[in-house]
């Protein structure tokens, strides 16, 4: 099967440090191509290839070293078994598109083959996996509505397409992270302290005052298709859950 990982975070951060955590499950069970998305400061870079991971981080690969060292307030990070569509670039995840003026990030874990018997008028697939056209479809079809507002009607549409076979997926518009719960999925909590610093104190010496690099925190909800870190004290999401977190921070499991 595919796996999923994402972090919404209150400060850029990246997933080079989980790399060697995630590579064995591309071995074993998701060997079919990588994919990395990150969204920080309204830009958005991905970063894919249709191999498998262990291998490319083996080598040394410029585009694992390139992911692994890209940072993002919001991170996406697929790892792809195919089931529908050939190995390619164009069907290796996390999907990118424009809707609504907002830029969005997709990964999707499952099958759902019967989502092609809907009908996409605006938005043409890159490729042909039933991932891609639900992420279209689901943009085709969204509403204009404040957050709240959005996250009910953005469940409601991810049950709809989980009636027709399985239905995990990450997704952003660059600031809040929703993750949908079908047959596996988990999440938690992180808080890390990171150094920032502080100009020097003014004396009436010429000498400079030094100061210690003050500290601070950073937020983070880390969700993944199974719990792969024993520093973590991961939950499951409930089958047809949808979390919402932004800058770090739990808003809401609907």
């Amino acid at each position: 099967m595919c796996h999923l990982f994402a972090i919404s975070s209150s400060a850029p951060r990246t997933l080079g440090p989980f790399f060697e955590s995630l590579a064995p499950y591309s071995e074993t069970e998701s060997p079919d191509g990588w994919g990395v998305a990150a969204a920080a400061a309204g830009r958005t870079t991905l970063i894919k290839e249709p191999r498998t991971f262990a291998a490319a981080l083996r080598a040394g690969n410029g585009a694992v070293a390139r992911a692994a060292r890209t940072p993002g307030d919001v991170l996406l990070f697929h790892i792809r078994e195919g089931s529908v569509g050939k190995n390619s670039p164009e069907n290796t995840h996390p999907f990118r598109r424009r809707a609504l003026r907002r830029t969005f990030l997709f990964a999707h874990n499952g099958t759902v083959p019967r989502v092609k018997e809907r009908a996409l008028r605006r938005l043409e697939p890159a490729g042909d996996t039933d991932s891609e056209h639900a992420f279209l479809s689901i943009l085709e079809s969204m509403p204009a509505s404040p957050a709240p507002a959005f996250a009910r009607w953005l469940k409601a549409a991810a049950d709809e397409i989980r009636s027709t076979g399985k239905f995990n997926f990450v997704m952003t518009d660059g600031e809040t992270l929703w993750a949908y719960a079908d047959t596996s999925l988990h999440w938690c909590r992180r808080k890390q302290a990171a150094d920032g610093r502080r100009g020097a104190a003014r004396t009436e010496r010429p000498k400079r005052t030094i100061v210690p690099p003050a500290k601070r925190t950073v937020r983070s909800v880390l969700v993944a298709t199974c719990p792969f870190t024993d520093e973590d004290s991961w939950s499951p999401l409930e089958p047809g859950n949808l979390l919402v977190a932004r800058s770090g921070r739990m808003q809401a499991i609907l």
